[in-house]
């Protein structure tokens, strides 16, 4: 018996031992393979049949925030899983083991980590199987890309918000070539996304800007990383505009620079206001400029004209001759006023002031005025009807309409051979075609104003738009686009009505057409007015300008008066309170060092109350008196004033007085 065992135990132990070392060499292959899945960087997870987690490596451990022992065994879904999601999973999974599906590459979810916390994993997928082919679990690798997908989340945010930008932006590579340009871009240059990708700005270039300008630019970005200023660029359509443009090198993560990206916005309408604010600035210092020089050349006028009036008078008996060429030296100096009244006209701020107005007159007198702007090398041309034509109209605007025109016609003709300019003045009888045109008019009567140049012309395609704020066909830096704007502006507010006719190299008719007043064709013929003669009375002259004040004394001493003088307000009161009693009238100066005439007669008016005043002035009487209650009794006369005129004032204001 016992030779018999020893063999069947010896068997025993045989087997054992090889299903030990078996077992050790299965461990270790799990334990190599484990290790070789923990240093994986992705999550590695097995799942079988019944949803259960048979494998787990180390990153997936980190991700959800469990040990292996915690993860293994657990149904995946229902632990690891976030509900929103988790019955549409499992649903999937149920049709791969049951082979209803092909499995998806990838695939994207969100899992549920330890606190809480969702993730978004990208799984790639395989399908287990055993011996005989049956499908028993599915083994995947997850990869975390939940701060990525934010990260695109962000960047598209932000390509949403720089593609809907209201400037234009343009990103290139370090090369030039341009990588993206948003809509902005596009509508202001006309390139669109395709047309600009590969290309460099310089398809922008206007010419504007030379190669040093450009040069300096990117030696400002290679120094400081950006560059700001304003330059000019040129649309896809060959249109030249401003922008202000924004240059930032943007760098990579290693400090290098691996792009540029441009912010541009168009500034058209910015400098179009900027030259408004200018231009309305310039008026302002024209009108504060013509009105001092009013001041003086009008003060020197008066003592011209009344030394003329006494040179006159004198000469009218024994050297006739020599008393009517002093007359018309008179005339020369009034007209040379009423070329400083119209300055101040043009000058002026404030409302219109419609009233009937000689334009015939107005026009010839205007022209003499205008003749100053026009070069002596355009040959201008007046056709001014001999009938005096009575429009209701505001003389301001009247005088814009002709100097815009002209200086429309001037540069119009300056390339000209011959360049000549045609004003022409007519009255005019419109048919019914011309009222078919312009249904906004009434009447037939027009007085017909036409500006003609035989300049370069207006092409047909810009004659519809020639009276559009902005708009103008002249070079850049000519024309701010407003002249002919304000043009049919004016026009409009006198109830009439502009065409333009013009050929391209043969040259532009403007033509105003402007209702006659009342249907009347003639305006009344001004008469000479005759010298009223004082009856001795004492008057009161007080002028700081001393060739003023002592010619007109003398003129108002031949007209039989008797006259004080003073040479500024203060000095004017203090003689009135000794005399108050025989001054029976004032002439004041308006703007007067010390004290002006207008505080004058107020401190004077509380000696006598009744003491009529005439104030005199060589500003613009509604500058000076703008913002003053005119004192009664009292009335106000523009330097030069000729003797006749203020003789007839001194009467008028001293009859009453007479009469009580």
């Amino acid at each position: 018996m016992a030779d018999v065992s020893e063999p069947v135990l010896l068997l025993a132990v045989s087997e054992i031992n090889a299903r030990k070392v078996a077992e050790q060499v299965v461990d270790r292959e799990r334990n190599r393979a484990q290790a070789y899945l923990n240093i994986a960087g992705s999550m590695l997870i097995a799942i079988d049949r019944n949803q259960i987690v048979t494998l787990a490596n180390r990153k997936t451990c980190e991700t959800l925030g469990y040990s292996e022992a915690e993860i293994l065994g657990k149904n995946w879904f229902d632990h690891f899983l976030p509900e929103t999601n988790r019955e549409q999973v499992k649903q999937v999974f149920d049709q791969l083991m049951t082979g209803q599906i092909e499995t998806v590459e990838f695939y994207e979810n969100m899992i549920l980590s330890k606190g809480g916390r969702e993730r978004l994993i990208a799984w790639h997928n395989s399908i287990l199987r055993d011996e005989a082919g049956s499908i028993i679990g599915i083994l995947t690798s997850g990869e975390d890309i939940t701060a990525r997908k934010r990260a695109e989340e962000r960047t598209f945010r932000l390509m949403q918000a720089i593609g809907q930008a209201g400037e234009g932006v343009v990103i290139t590579d370090i090369t030039g070539s341009i990588q993206y340009v948003n809509a902005a871009f596009s509508a202001t240059t006309g390139y669109s996304l395709e047309e600009a990708l590969g290309k460099t700005p310089r398809m922008l270039h206007s010419g504007r800007q030379n190669s040093s300008f450009y040069k300096e630019m990117w030696s400002e970005i290679g120094a400081h990383g950006e560059w700001r200023g304003k330059l000019w660029n040129r649309r896809n359509n060959g249109e030249i505009y401003p922008e202000r443009l924004h240059i930032n090198a943007i760098k990579g993560i290693d400090g290098t620079v691996v792009a540029y990206c441009g912010m541009f916005s168009d500034i058209s309408d910015q400098i179009s206001l900027e030259e408004q604010l200018l231009q309305a600035q310039k008026m302002e210092a024209i009108g504060t400029l013509v009105g001092g020089i009013a001041h003086d050349f009008n003060n020197m006028l008066a003592a011209i004209t009344g030394g003329l009036y006494l040179a006159r008078g004198e000469a009218s008996q024994s050297l006739p001759k020599v008393a009517e060429r002093i007359e018309g030296i008179e005339t020369q100096c009034f007209r040379a006023a009423d070329m400083i009244s119209q300055l101040l006209t043009f000058a002026r701020k404030g409302s219109v002031h419609i009233m009937p107005f000689n334009i015939t007159a107005f026009l010839k007198e205007a022209l003499k005025l205008s003749r100053v702007s026009i070069p002596e090398n355009i040959a201008l041309v007046d056709e001014i009807c001999s009938e005096s034509l009575t429009i209701c109209g505001d003389a301001t605007q009247m005088q814009q309409i002709l100097m815009n025109l002209l200086v429309n016609a001037r540069d119009a003709v300056v390339y000209a051979e011959q360049p000549s300019i045609h004003i022409a003045l007519a009255p005019c009888h419109v048919d019914a075609a011309f009222l078919q045109r312009h249904p906004e008019v009434e009447g037939e009567s027009f007085a017909h104003l036409s500006v003609s140049d035989n300049g370069y012309g207006v092409p047909s395609p810009n004659l519809e738009r020639l009276f559009e704020p902005y708009f103008t066909t002249k070079e850049v830096g000519k024309g701010s686009g407003l002249g002919l704007a304000m043009v049919y502006g004016a026009v409009q507010t006198h109830h009439g009505a502009i065409e333009v006719e013009s050929r391209v190299n043969e040259g532009t008719s403007f033509h105003v057409y402007l209702p006659l007043d009342a249907g009347e064709g003639m305006a009344p013929v001004a008469t000479k007015e005759s010298v009223e003669s004082g009856r001795g009375e004492t008057l009161m002259l007080v002028d700081d300008n001393a060739a003023v004040r002592e010619a007109t004394a003398e003129a108002l001493k031949i007209l039989g008066y008797q006259v004080i003088v003073a040479a500024d307000g203060q000095q004017a009161v203090e003689i009135f309170r000794q005399q108050a009693d025989s001054i029976k009238l004032l002439i004041l100066d308006v703007v007067m060092p010390d004290m002006g005439g207008l505080e004058a007669a107020t401190e004077i008016r509380k000696i006598n109350p009744q003491i009529p005043v005439i104030f005199s002035t060589g500003y613009d009487m509604e500058h000076v008196l703008s913002e003053i209650d005119h004192l009664p009794s009292s009335i106000e006369l523009s330097k030069p004033t000729a003797i006749e005129a203020l003789s007839r004032s001194i009467r008028e204001m001293l009859n009453p007085a007479d009469k009580q």
